[in-house]
């Protein structure tokens, strides 16, 4: 399983995620793991344009897709 880095290149306001650090075996599987559900429509979170995805890593500590950290820049 991959690691990476999602971080967004827009501007990030207070009260909103700026990054995740993510398992998968894509960057499109990390990517969709961060898509907002329309249940979390409060999760401010960039479109996919405005992410720039990086492989940091690899890991087999992760059998499927799993978020391991996310910033969140409080306001």
């Amino acid at each position: 399983m991959n690691i990476y880095l999602l971080d967004r290149t827009d501007n990030v306001n207070f009260d909103e995620y700026d990054s995740f650090v993510i398992a998968a075996n894509t960057e499109e599987e990390a990517l969709a793991l961060k898509r907002p559900t329309p249940e979390e429509l409060w999760r401010d979170w960039a479109e996919d344009k405005d992410i720039k995805v990086e492989l940091i890593g690899t890991t087999d500590k992760y059998d499927k897709p799993t978020e391991i950290l996310g910033s969140f820049n409080a306001g």
